[in-house]
């Protein structure tokens, strides 16, 4: 055998000491991680309570027979051979006679030092000894007991710390002074209470002066790990409330949840409280009658009252239970069944097939026969409910408890870095009536809303479980279930967010990550004839689902809950008390003073429960009917501009062609949805997959781009480009704030600040005082005329980043201008993001502030923009940005193109798509080349990207009778300013781009027939002006019936046609 040193020992067969002085630190019956076991449910439990395990059968003479923990080869009762797992210096607990603690060293003076180790499973941590327990939930220890201090919440004697528990028995006592830890039984009280000195303190039920109770002393040694031990049975969870003495009032254990032998006798909740005036006393009374019939029922050996609702019966070696709907069922020993979130149900489909059509066909019901929403604002303290003239078959209740109203006024103090202490008393005397007390909520006539039978649904927190079933008792239900809200995401909040940890201490495990619902049942329900509840049974205990960022502030409560609600009580009448806006929903009445409007029509909403089948039709508004049936027209115009895209040579640098998937983002549901805000800050509720698919679409984002979050952040919700521009300027320089910008003709865009002499064109060059930089003679950004201006003006922010610029820009050149004159550098990359995202060109971000880009363009997205923002270089700009989007300009986002640009996001970083901008730029030089074989003029006589620039003065004819003759011929391309106009109107240039014809499938070759066919079209058009004149008026009458145009066009859309189109 190894001893606790882990050294080799002779000894094979320890022997308990004899010595005075007190043993040897030895290895304790090790922790199990499987505590909480269903007291009732559980093979261990069951053999506990019965008398009828293995363990029970041999012979000792310390009391073991109701001990499971201790191996059966019992020598002597002085020797004990315990398979090499348990060591013998530790005896067992003799529940009836013997007054020995569980998990104690034994000598013969009687002196026990240790109670129980803490349980390092159970969040403690462990430095040998204790040191400064401060009811904070998180514990260190060292040699000696000092600074011990319980709250309303812990205790170490309530707390579940011990790794061996003793019996749910609430009549044993405890005497604890410092040397000496004693475990009674009620059965021997009078015998021992005689030794106990006046330190001694004693807890039945009601507890005395703690305030000279030391917790035991730990052991000087580590815990080994030894398997195979059976988890003890669970200990109940006692809460302690000190009151203005400084005393302890000790109130019943509240059980585990999970605890199906913890109920309420049957017939008994029909004992209700209902005075008023005697309700607080009646709270702790029936809280002790519970609490003594269940603890006679555990005690009782398996020989349960007839009254009791709940019993177990052996059947082959497994517990066969009846629980509160008198259904059977075998505990198999697994663990309950858990919602949770995003779970694959696919999997499942695959493992259980049935489950699928199961769930198909609940969710059908669901559909047929729940009502539209209905919803009323109005005071519960004053709303007479008997006015519905409707019984409801569920009832959810989510009350304001004060535990909600201190959580929320504390963390605003927190947050907003208030004196707490100061000003928390005033809120509370200015707030009182936001939350309810548990007479308040007694006073709710639910009994005339409450269908026979029926359920009912409470959220009761953390600290309001026993008032919860107390309400249940109160309004005539039972308690059946109770379901768990496990907080998941509690210690990753409090790492994102400095202040949080004032509220939560991240280094704390034992923080509170749960919250309650309890169930309640009216009547006696059977599914056999209770066909129009149509109930099926509560397969979930745990709802496992994070907690969102608004409960800082609001008491959100996880959607999961609905769901399990709906396929529990099919499409009947459900109604929630305390709802608000979020809660709103089809199938539900939703009561509450924070619902902004009232939806209701008693006549109307009873009629729907009148007859054998409830509106099962007539509740959908929905036209289903296909677009091209509904409205021939329209389809008609759609199916004709599909046509012409078909058919037409797309040269617009600007324009592209969407994929199937993203169209079909662009027309799904999600359109449906308000979602004001940003994830988990929305003002509507029911957007948590618009807040999932939100915060997908800014993680592709910066991945596209190759950008970490630690340096950048995005905002994905601009719902164009020239909305981006405008609210990002107006995020960094405020109104008049100067900025500087390319000139229009010379590439620039409008909302860079453009302006002529008549007027200011665009809403920049107004909102924002502007100035305009220029190209030079031959096309070119001059750097040195843009430092110039820029010394001169001392902008705020210098934008960069073109419409019609066929070049690549200098961006290290304009972070040295910015420098000087402390100026923002912005990059409107619209043009060329597919360019920067594949490294084809040079990069903005290494040098901007802020980078621009829509989505529709090369990047063949919806048509939808991106802002990026430097957050390392200029903290706190990710807010500026974010409130300028919204709310400064813009209301709810288009989550339809989130979508969509999250999903072609997802094919930037492919190889595929790699490619295809590589064909793109290898495109443009091509067709730049045959241009320039052909004669005609080009600014920058090329191109570095996607786009080229044709100079037309050479045939005296304007970029605007080309683009007429061009669209004749079906061939789509902008006219377009060029370096030397002073005129935007007449253009004497236009603009033609790759993207398009690249995504269809062109190829290097192809240019040559598109060179051909804008080289006719441009010698027609300077023929057509000739005949018919300069103004465009009569320019366009030489296009109709005209036999050459019809010739061209046909030659186009013949080549066009043989192009792919999806």
């Amino acid at each position: 055998m190894k001893n606790y040193k882990g050294e080799d020992s002779n000894d094979n067969v320890p022997k308990v000491s004899n010595s005075a002085a007190s043993p040897s630190p030895s290895p304790s019956i090790p922790f199990n991680n499987n505590r909480g076991s269903k007291i009732g449910n559980s093979t261990y439990n069951q053999n506990f309570l019965n008398n009828n395990s293995s363990y029970n059968k041999q012979p000792n003479n310390l009391g073991a027979s109701n001990y499971p923990y201790i191996n059966k080869n019992y020598t002597s009762p002085n020797n004990y051979v315990v398979n090499n797992n348990v060591n013998p210096s530790y005896i067992p607990m003799n529940f009836n006679n013997v007054n020995i603690s569980p998990n104690v060293p034994y000598n013969n003076n009687n002196n026990y030092n240790y109670g129980a180790y803490p349980n390092v499973n159970n969040n403690m941590i462990h430095n040998n000894n204790i040191n400064n327990m401060d009811g904070k939930n998180n514990y260190s220890y060292d040699n000696n007991l000092k600074n011990v201090h319980m709250n309303e919440y812990t205790s170490f004697m309530g707390m579940k710390s011990y790794p061996v528990a003793p019996p749910p028995n609430i009549n044993h006592m405890i005497n604890i002074n410092q040397n000496n830890i004693h475990a009674y039984n009620n059965t021997n009280n009078n015998n021992n209470n005689n030794n106990n000195n006046n330190n001694n303190i004693y807890m039945n039920n009601k507890f005395n002066d703690m305030k000279n109770i030391p917790p035991p002393p730990l052991p000087n040694n580590n815990i080994p790990n030894v398997p195979n031990i059976p988890s003890p049975p669970s200990l109940p969870n006692n809460t302690y409330h000190f009151n203005a003495n400084n005393q302890i009032n000790a109130f019943a254990p509240q059980y585990n949840c999970y605890d199906k032998d913890i109920h309420m006798p049957k017939g008994e909740h029909e004992n209700v409280i209902n005075s008023n005036d005697d309700l607080k006393d009646g709270i702790k009374n029936e809280r002790d009658r519970k609490f003594q019939d269940n603890t006679n029922n555990i005690h009782n050996k398996g020989n349960y009252n007839n009254k009791s609702t709940t019993c177990n019966i052996n059947v082959d070696g497994r517990e066969r239970l009846q629980n509160d709907y008198n259904q059977n069922f075998i505990n198999t020993g697994e663990r309950p069944q858990n919602f949770i979130r995003d779970s694959d149900e696919n999997k499942r489909f695959i493992k259980y097939p049935k489950l699928k059509q199961l769930l198909e066909l609940k969710n059908d019901i669901i559909k047929k026969r729940s009502t539209p929403a209905r919803y009323i604002r109005c005071d519960l303290r004053t709303f007479d409910l008997g006015s519905l003239d409707t019984k409801f078959d569920v009832i959810l209740i989510d009350p304001p408890w004060k535990e909600y109203y201190d959580r929320k006024i504390h963390n605003l103090h927190v947050l907003n870095n208030i004196n707490l202490d100061q000003d928390l008393n005033n809120d509370m005397n200015n707030e009182k009536d936001k939350f309810w007390t548990l007479e308040d909520l007694a006073n709710i006539e639910i009994e005339k809303i409450a269908e026979v039978p029926s359920f009912l649904f409470i959220w009761c927190g953390v600290t309001h479980l026993e008032d919860a079933r107390v309400l249940l008792n109160k309004w005539g239900y039972r308690r059946c279930e109770d379901i768990c809200w496990l907080k998941t995401n509690i210690n990753e909040k409090n790492k994102k967010n400095k202040y949080l940890n004032e509220i939560n201490n991240e280094n704390s495990y034992l923080q509170r990550t749960t919250e309650h619902c309890l169930v309640g049942i009216k009547g006696a329900v059977r599914r056999s004839y209770d066909i129009h509840l149509i109930h099926a049974n509560l397969d979930t205990d745990v709802i496992i689902a994070e907690e969102t960022e608004q409960n800082i502030y609001d008491n959100n409560k996880p959607e999961e809950l609905y769901k399990i609600i709906e396929k529990f009580c099919l499409g009947r009448r459900k109604i929630e008390l305390f709802g608000t806006n979020r809660n709103i929903r089809n199938g539900w009445l939703t009561l509450g003073k924070h619902i902004d409007t009232t939806l209701f029509n008693k006549e109307e909403y009873t009629g729907w429960f009148e007859g054998d089948i409830a509106w099962p039709e007539a509740t959908s508004y929905f036209n289903n009917d296909p677009l091209q049936k509904y409205d021939k027209e329209l389809f008609d115009l759609l199916e004709k501009e599909k046509n012409r895209q078909i058919e037409t040579i797309n040269l617009i640098a600007s324009e592209n062609l969407t994929n199937t998937a993203v169209r079909e983002c662009l027309g799904d549901r999600i359109s449906n949805k308000y979602s004001e805000g940003y994830p988990h800050k929305r003002y509507y509720g029911g957007n948590d997959y618009v807040d999932k698919i939100e915060e997908l679409c800014y993680k592709r984002a910066l991945e596209a781009f190759n950008v970490s979050e630690e340096e950048w952040g995005v905002n994905v919700q601009p719902l164009s480009g020239s909305a981006a521009n405008v609210q990002a300027l107006y995020a960094l320089v405020g109104v008049k704030g100067k900025i500087m910008g390319m000139h229009l003709c010379s590439g620039g865009h409008l909302t860079h600040g453009f302006f002529d002499e008549k007027k200011k064109v665009s809403i920049t060059s107004d909102l924002f005082e502007s100035k305009l930089y220029k190209c030079n003679s031959e096309g070119y950004v001059d750097m040195e005329s843009v430092r110039n201006l820029a010394l001169s003006f001392q902008p705020k922010v210098i934008i960069c980043g073109y419409t019609s610029y066929p070049r690549d820009i200098d961006y290290k050149g304009f972070r040295e201008i910015c420098d000087e004159v402390n100026a923002y550098l912005f990059a409107d990359i619209s043009h060329i993001s597919s360019f920067v995202a594949c490294n084809l060109l040079n990069n903005p971000f290494t040098y901007a502030d802020v980078v621009t880009t829509t989505t529709h363009k090369i990047l063949r997205g919806p048509r939808s923009a991106l802002i990026f923002f430097n957050k390392k270089r200029n903290p706190g700009i990710d807010q500026k940005i974010n409130s300028s989007v919204f709310p400064s300009f813009q209301g709810g986002p288009h989550n339809n193109k989130i979508a969509a640009v999250a999903c072609q996001l997802k094919e930037v970083n492919t190889p595929f798509f790699k490619e295809y901008t590589k064909q793109v730029l290898l495109n443009s030089k091509a067709l730049a080349e045959c241009l320039l074989k052909r004669n005609l003029d080009l600014v920058t006589n090329g191109t570095d990207n996607h786009l080229i620039v044709v100079d037309l003065r050479k045939y005296n004819i304007t970029g605007s009778k080309l683009q007429e003759t061009c669209n004749a011929i079906n061939i789509a391309l902008n006219k377009n300013t060029i370096p030397s106009d002073v005129d935007c109107v007449s253009p004497s240039g236009i603009r033609i781009g790759t993207p398009a014809l690249t995504t269809r499938g062109c190829k290097e070759k192809d240019m040559e027939f598109i060179a051909d066919m804008l080289l006719k079209a441009i010698l027609l058009t300077d023929e057509l002006q000739q005949k018919y004149g300069k103004k465009l008026v009569d320019f366009k009458k030489g296009l109709v019936n005209n036999p050459k145009i019809d010739e061209l066009k046909k030659e186009v859309v013949q080549w066009a046609k043989n192009l792919p189109f999806a």
